[in-house]
């Protein structure tokens, strides 16, 4: 029996996620921050805010595609953090070219999200909690390699000059990195077989299975998907920042969660859009740059932020239980 996403109800509802609900909180947050600030709506501060948004909105798109399935991925932030310094050691240490070490980079965090899928599958053990374990692991990994130490860039790289620095027709050219890999998991999402799958499995797994379809080899999938993504943003940051450090990926767990929630995905699986997600990862983007231009204290944001997290993931949970 084959699995038909669009005859297929799940799939029907997934297609009905809340993506005007995101957008009317985007305007909403726009006008606000332009009030509260004359500078907010200017050339150079809407380049800063895609440079800050490109890292997070990337790897918030590995984040939904496996919050869809009913997981949660804890892992990112330290894999962000393995891209990172993984990049600029490959390039400094190692005098490798900026090309094959991003490739390089991107895979080994490619490994790390398989393993991840390895450990929810066949061991059987909780995402939550299989997540938890490795993101700690994956930490360790960073500190035993860098010995708590920053790796900084040669001055002059190519990596930092085209893609952190860089631009193309006044926009940065991370932005265009965004938009490419946005369109691209729109059309994975929304088109193909790994689409319908990702959505079964989070609104009815049961369905997907007896449709003779492999949820483990699909699961351990998209969590490799994840990983690969988060060592793609590491490189992002990686670039932007002109070094790597094993902290450089802190809070980009709780962010993307966040971002995925904030732009209709459910935290209950089975429901949310690849454009919603990137809604929410402006909304985020755009209420932290909004606070620091009119210079709220950095507790204060802290403070403020993880609240909205609550609010985010709360709403998101009620939301799922109504329907």
């Amino acid at each position: 029996m084959q699995f038909d996403g669009n005859n297929n109800k799940v799939w029907k509802k997934a297609k009905q996620s809340p993506l005007l609900g995101s957008a009317v909180a985007f305007m909403a947050v726009v006008v606000v921050m332009s009030v509260a600030s004359d500078t907010f709506l200017t050339a150079g501060n809407l380049t800063n805010l895609i440079r800050q948004g490109a890292v997070l909105s990337i790897v918030a798109i590995g984040q939904t595609f496996v919050i869809i399935t009913g997981g949660i991925d804890l892992s990112v932030a330290p894999l962000i953090s393995l891209s990172t310094v993984l990049t600029a050691s490959l390039i400094t240490d190692h005098g490798l070219g900026w090309g094959w070490a991003v490739i390089l980079a991107v895979l080994v965090c490619m490994v790390c999200g398989y393993f991840n899928g390895v450990l929810i599958t066949f061991v059987n053990i909780p995402p939550i909690i299989a997540t938890l374990a490795t993101a700690m692991a994956y930490q360790g990994m960073c500190l035993l390699y860098t010995k708590g130490y920053g790796i900084n860039l040669p001055s002059g790289n190519g990596l930092t000059a085209f893609l952190g620095r860089g631009k193309f027709l006044g926009l940065p050219v991370a932005g265009y990195v965004m938009v490419i890999v946005y369109l691209f998991f729109y059309v994975v999402l929304k088109y193909t077989k790994l689409g319908r799958v990702t959505y079964g499995l989070g609104g009815n797994s049961e369905a997907v299975r007896l449709s003779g379809i492999s949820i483990t080899k699909y699961k351990m999938k998209i969590y490799a998907l994840s990983g690969m993504l988060s060592g793609l943003a590491g490189v992002v940051l990686t670039a932007r920042l002109n070094g790597g450090h094993s902290y450089n990926g802190e809070g980009f767990d709780m962010d993307s969660i966040a971002a995925s929630v904030l732009g209709g995905v459910s935290v209950a699986g089975g429901t949310g859009s690849i454009w919603g997600t990137l809604f929410g990862v402006f909304i985020l983007t755009m209420i932290t740059n909004g606070l620091n231009m009119v210079n709220m204290n950095t507790y204060v944001q802290m403070m403020i932020k993880g609240l909205i997290i609550v609010a985010a993931i709360g709403f998101g949970s009620i939301r799922s239980r109504k329907k």
